[in-house]
């Protein structure tokens, strides 16, 4: 189970008890809706980088190059998709598609959490 304590935010009533701990009912929204935007941007990256200094990832060179470019390709591909394309096709407003964007990730976070 992943309910070990983050640095900001804490799960179990066992652990110790921080200062701002007792306003996480505030903030605690804001977080678990950043979350996706943190498995869109960093978590596979910092999940390669791990693996790779563990020794876990046994690939050659040339296969760990292909795969880090595959997921630079796949958040372009992903960002473009969700930033770029209503821009240039429905004409919207950087802001209104910021907006959008950054909603959909809050929405989305605070289901699946």
């Amino acid at each position: 189970m992943d309910i070990q304590d983050k640095v900001i935010l804490r799960f179990s009533p066992y652990t110790n008890v921080k200062w701002y701990h007792k306003l996480q009912i505030f903030y605690a929204l804001f977080f678990y809706g950043i979350t996706t935007l943190y498995r869109a941007l960093l978590k596979d990256f910092l999940h390669y980088r791990t693996y790779k200094k563990n020794g876990l990832n046994t690939n050659t060179d040339q296969e760990k190059g292909w795969f880090v470019f595959k997921l630079i390709l796949d958040n372009v591909i992903y960002f473009a998709f969700f930033l770029l394309l209503p821009i240039l096709v429905f004409q919207l407003t950087v802001l209104e598609v910021l907006s959008g964007f950054l909603l959909m990730h809050l929405v989305t976070a605070s289901c699946l959490n």
